[in-house]
Parts: C-alpha cells; sequence; structure tokens
C-alpha cells in the first residue's frame, strides 16, 4: 500500500512543503512518507507501505527537470524496458531494474503516449519542468484512485480525498452525487464526481496534463469494441483464456510471502487459489498458502465443502471469520471514514472483516477473484438480441433451457417473465420505461425516500430517464461493460483501496487483467452463457486446477438474505435512534416523514438499499460537521492488530 501527494501552481508559485506534509499526514496509514520536494512551482510527497515496491520516491530524472510520485506497482515492466530499447534508449541495469526509472525514460522517450504501455495497478503524477506541465494517470481499469481539485492557483492530487480536504480543499457536498446515490441507480456514479463539489476524480483508463493553459484529458486505454478474440476456434480460445489467467496471476504473486487469497468456494476465487498453487509450483516453491473468508454458520449461505476441496487441492491453510453475531453499524463509521464517503453496499461489513482477519494473520498481498461475473458470464440481456435479430425459435429454446430456475439467481420462474425481463425490457428505452413505471403502477420515477423538491431540483427523474452511451451494439456485452464501469470500476475499486489503507493491503485482481478483459470483450457470448450453462469457457479452461465439485454448473448460494435476517433488529434500533433526533443532516435530502411511515415495512419485506443509504447519508453529513465519531488511521491500525 503506498500513496501520493501532490501540489502544482502553474504560474510557477512556491509550494509550502508543510502542505505536502500536512497532505501525508491524513493518510498516515498508508504508510512511511517520504521527505517532500518542491521546485519549480511543483510540490511532491510520496508514502510506502509494507507492500510497496522499493523505488525511492520522489523519483528524478532527465538532468533533473523530470520528477514522477507513483502509487501501485506495473506488471508488464520487462516488456516497457524492451520496448524502450528496441526504440533505442539507452537504459542501464539500474535504470532498467526500477519501476520509477523505467517511467521517467517512457516519458522521455514517448511523453504522454507512454501511459499506453503502462499495464499495471498504478496512479501517478509526473512533473514535466522543460514543458511546465503536470501529467497524472490512472490505470486502465482503475484499481488504484487518483482524486484532483482546484484550490485558488493551485491544482492538488492525492490518493485519498481526505487529503484534498486537509490541504484546504472545501468539504461542500456535492448534491447531484447525493441525487443519484439515493436514487440507488449505479449508472449515476460512473464518471469523474466525488461526493464533494469541488473533488473529482481521474477516470480508469484517463490522463490528465494541467499547465498554465489549462487542463487537458485523454484516454489511454478502453475495452476496444472492434477488436476480435485470440483464438479462430473455440478450444484455442480456451487455451487463451487459460494461459491469460494463468499468467495474470503469475504477474500479480509476490516472489515472496506473505500472501494470501479471498476463498469464497466460487468458481472465481476458487480459480485465483488454484492458480497460485500452480504458479508456487512453476517456481519450485512450496510456500505456504493462506485463504480466508467469511461465513454466516448458515447452510443457505455458506459453502464450506467447497472451501475445503479447493483449500486441500491447493494445500492451502483457510481461516474464516464468522460474521453470524455481527452488527454492521459497529464498524460504519470506520468504513465511511476510510472510503471519505457514504458506502452504498451493507455486504461492505463482511469486505472489512476479511482485510481484517488477512491483516491480523500478517498477510501484506491478497488475490481477490473480483470480476468474474461481468467478464465470464454476465446476464440473460442476450434474449433481446435474438429477439431483435429474429431468432425466435433460439430464443424460444433458451428461455426452455432456463426456465423453470433462472440460473442468474436460483430462483424459480416463468417463461413469461424470462421473456418479459430478459428479452423485451432491454428493448425499450429508459424514457419508455419510466412512462409505462408512471401509467401502470403507483410508484414514480424517483423513490419515494427522496425528498422530492431536491428531486426536482436535481433533475433526477431526468437523469434517471437518460439513455446511458452505448459503446457496443448488442444488448449482452452493452450491459456486462455498464455494470464494469459503474459497480466495479466507480464503486468496488475505490472501497477496495480504502479499506486495504486502513489494513496495510495491497489487493489484486487478477480476473480483472486488461488483457484478458479485452479477450472476453470480444470472445463470443456462446462462449460464457448458453442454453442454461453458465461460465462454459472458464469451466473448461480451469481443468486441472480445481476440484469437479467447483466446476459442475451450479448457482452460487446468496448470502444476502442471511445478512439481511442478521441485521434487521439492527436496522431498527439505528433507525429509531435517528427518528428521534431533533436535527437530521440529510433533512435536506431525505423525505424522513416517508422513513417513518415505512421503514418497519421494508425491513420486514428486505427494501434494504434505500434504508442503507439514506443512514449511510445521515452518518457521512454528521462527521462532515464534526457531530459523528470517526476512527483515525492510528485507531484502524489499533483495530487490525498492525
Amino acid at each position: 500500500m503506498s500513496g501520493l501527494a501532490v501540489i502544482f501552481r502553474p504560474d510557477g508559485g512556491p509550494v509550502d512543503p508543510a502542505r505536502i506534509a500536512t497532505m501525508q499526514a491524513a493518510s498516515a496509514h498508508r504508510g512511511r512518507a517520504s521527505k517532500p520536494w518542491t521546485g519549480g512551482g511543483v510540490g511532491l510527497g510520496h508514502q510506502r507501505g509494507a507492500a510497496s515496491m522499493p523505488d525511492d520516491q520522489p523519483a528524478h530524472a532527465r538532468d533533473g527537470d523530470l520528477h514522477l510520485v507513483m502509487h501501485g506497482r506495473l506488471y508488464n515492466h520487462a516488456e516497457v524496458v524492451q520496448a524502450l530499447r528496441d526504440d533505442g534508449a539507452a537504459l542501464d541495469a539500474s535504470a532498467a531494474a526500477s519501476t520509477t526509472a523505467t517511467i521517467l525514460a517512457a516519458y522521455g522517450r514517448w511523453g504522454r503516449d507512454m501511459a499506453a504501455r503502462l499495464d499495471g495497478d498504478f496512479a501517478l503524477a509526473l512533473y514535466d519542468g522543460r514543458r511546465g506541465g503536470l501529467l497524472c494517470v490512472r490505470d486502465a481499469l482503475g484499481v488504484k484512485p487518483l482524486y484532483h481539485a482546484r484550490l485558488g492557483d493551485a491544482f492538488l492530487a492525492a490518493t485519498e480525498q481526505k487529503q484534498l480536504l486537509a490541504a484546504g480543499v472545501p468539504s461542500t457536498p456535492d448534491e447531484g452525487s447525493i441525487a443519484g446515490y439515493l436514487a440507488i441507480q449505479a449508472g449515476l456514479a460512473d464518471g469523474p464526481r466525488t461526493f464533494y463539489r469541488d473533488i473529482r476524480a481521474l477516470e480508469p483508463g484517463r490522463w490528465l496534463w494541467v499547465d498554465g493553459q489549462g487542463q487537458q484529458e485523454g484516454v489511454h486505454w478502453e475495452v476496444d469494441v472492434d477488436a476480435r478474440p485470440q483464438g479462430a476456434t473455440y478450444a484455442d480460445r480456451v487455451e487463451v483464456v487459460r494461459e491469460l489467467m494463468l499468467d495474470a496471476v503469475r504477474r500479480r504473486l509476490p516472489a515472496e510471502p506473505p500472501f494470501a487469497c479471498a476463498l469464497s468456494g466460487g468458481l472465481d476465487s476458487s480459480s485465483v487459489t488454484g492458480l497460485c498453487r500452480r504458479v508456487l509450483e512453476e517456481r519450485g516453491r512450496d510456500d505456504p498458502l493462506l485463504t480466508f473468508a467469511f461465513e454466516f454458520n448458515d447452510p443457505e449461505a455458506d459453502e464450506p465443502e467447497l472451501i475445503r476441496a479447493v483449500a486441500e487441492r491447493a494445500g492451502a491453510r483457510h481461516v474464516s471469520a464468522y460474521v453470524d453475531t455481527e452488527n454492521v453499524f459497529d464498524c460504519l463509521p470506520r468504513l465511511i471514514r476510510a472510503a471519505d464517503e457514504p458506502t452504498r453496499d451493507m455486504g461492505l461489513m463482511l469486505l472489512w472483516r476479511k482485510k481484517e482477519l488477512a491483516a491480523r494473520a500478517g498477510v501484506s498481498v491478497l488475490l481477490s477473484g473480483l470480476g468474474g461475473d461481468e467478464l465470464f458470464q454476465g446476464r440473460h440481456q442476450y434474449f433481446a438480441d435474438l429477439l431483435k435479430g429474429g431468432r425466435w425459435l433460439a430464443l424460444w429454446r433458451e428461455i426452455d433451457a432456463i426456465y423453470p430456475v433462472d440460473t442468474s439467481t436460483g430462483r424459480r420462474t416463468s417463461r413469461r417473465r424470462l421473456f418479459t425481463a430478459h428479452a423485451l425490457a432491454p428493448l425499450l428505452s429508459r424514457p419508455l420505461k419510466h412512462w409505462l413505471r408512471r401509467r401502470l403502477t403507483s410508484a414514480g420515477t424517483v423513490g419515494a425516500w427522496v425528498h422530492p423538491e431536491f428531486a426536482r431540483r436535481e433533475g433526477l427523474a431526468e437523469r434517471l430517464a437518460a439513455e446511458p452511451p452505448r459503446r457496443f451494439r448488442d444488448h449482452y456485452r452493452h450491459y456486462a461493460l455498464e455494470v464494469l464501469r459503474c459497480e466495479v470500476q466507480a464503486i468496488t475499486f475505490p472501497i477496495h483501496d480504502a479499506l486495504n489503507a486502513a489494513f496495510g493491503l495491497d489487493t489484486r485482481f487478477p480476473i480483472l487483467d486488461r488483457r484478458l478483459v479485452q479477450q472476453q470483450f470480444a470472445s463470443p457470448r456462446k462462449d460464457k452463457l448458453a442454453m442454461g450453462r453458465s461460465r462454459i469457457i472458464q469451466r473448461e479452461a480451469m481443468q486441472g486446477f480445481l476440484p469437479a465439485a467447483v466446476l459442475q454448473d451450479h448457482v452460487k448460494k446468496n448470502f444476502h438474505p442471511a445478512l439481511e435476517r442478521q441485521q434487521r433488529e439492527h436496522f431498527r434500533v439505528e433507525i429509531e435512534a435517528l427518528l428521534g433526533a431533533d436535527d437530521l443532516a440529510s433533512a435536506t435530502y431525505v423525505d424522513w416523514d416517508f422513513v417513518r411511515r415505512s421503514y418497519g415495512q421494508q425491513l420486514e419485506r428486505g427494501g434494504w438499499y434505500p434504508l442503507w443509504n439514506v443512514l449511510n447519508l445521515e452518518h457521512w453529513l454528521r462527521a462532515l460537521d464534526g457531530g459523528s465519531p470517526t476512527t483515525s488511521g492510528d485507531e484502524v491500525r489499533r483495530v487490525a492488530g498492525r
């Protein structure tokens, strides 16, 4: 874990090193802070934790006019070095061995075009003294965050939003982001906006150039919608997926322990665990492999037999955190403090506990199976593609193969429901869907828990009805990309990084290797989901790595019902405590009269997301005003036993 802090004055004015130190102190949990470097209108600071690369930072090159700070790491360092040498660059052995020296050499050779050549999980800021500009780059998938803001004449960038707030950026809430959050529409979270009016996030796969003329932003990587997959036949593509997954793990598994895998018993985490053992065998190592999970002591939610089978095959020692007596609200203030914003999922408590468990075991690198749903499965929106293409017989066969159990949920369903939800609904425009909802039901476009005046002021109904931009013409890949961007990149990655920092971990995501992402979006849908079968190519590619029980086509158990049962009374206590408060910080945004009337019914029927978001928003706003307890980095490390 690491972090960076940057202040840049395009007018060349001096930067006070103490302001950089203040930003570093605000994220002390990210590791040991470097001495701030200042010069030529820029100040740079870096922090290095246990899993950080060893390079000293800030790094400098080219007669002292290039200066770099970087959070994260490269996975194609050797390839970049070879490309530089092929292009005539002279790199001595020490420069070739250093990630930061290689990046500085790449910029010196290719300018900001070098961003497209870097493959890894990173965010960086590079000051070019000759051109008088600052280049910020975020990795292709957006695993590592980078936030920025303007403060007077200065441009500020940092790994965490709290660093920018500590430097003096106002903590004024961004009401547009609050509106999207309360609407529970993941698509409204996709983009540069944050919960702070004056802070923006650099989006995944983007670079940002800042100089005296202003700001310029560009794309250095995104999914190529016209790309063709590697492998002409299905058998060829199985081999490609197998090798890409193995190499993705190979690149991310450290040369030395301590490291571990998250292992839930699902195909994705099991795949990563099995591949880790193969990589260790390739290296001639018999290092102990640790695996971690959370369990509810509930047979409807837990899959201990699958976890045990995978752990035994991989020669792993498995440890579970049993969360059946947990109260999510005990750690909610710490979650909000770590994330700098309201959280979006009650299940984050479980992620908190799993990372805490790994930290207590002394682990510094944790490998996760995140991303498999988006890359290897998807949902049944391909029914709409069959209907639109007039392939009605094929559509009927696909529906009949799923009936009477929807394989994406494990729930009983009907042919009519499958047709309506997955074939017809995706073909309707969002404005038409919202019009039909208003005409055919009593529900409005905007959730009743949102204050109606606030919703009107923010134009929330119009935002919800707006069509998202489309990059793929087919509905299947369009939906998969939308989920990847809005839920994984915009929501899940930032909270992973925040909790990693809290516990001194570096979580890596082999399945979201950009080569594998591109391959799977280019591959035929039938490789993944067809005739009631799911994750077809992934199961084939993992033959020989996993036990047969895991490779069988089955629906993974859903832990959310158990979590909801467990938290129902905790929810009730928390809501009723707020309802008795005299002055609710979120009263401008939330229709608390509706919450008072309906919360009991919502709890009974499982209406969790509105209540969770309302409670989170109230806690976050109180924390901004100093009215709610938060947990500092030192306190978090104490809790983690670090």
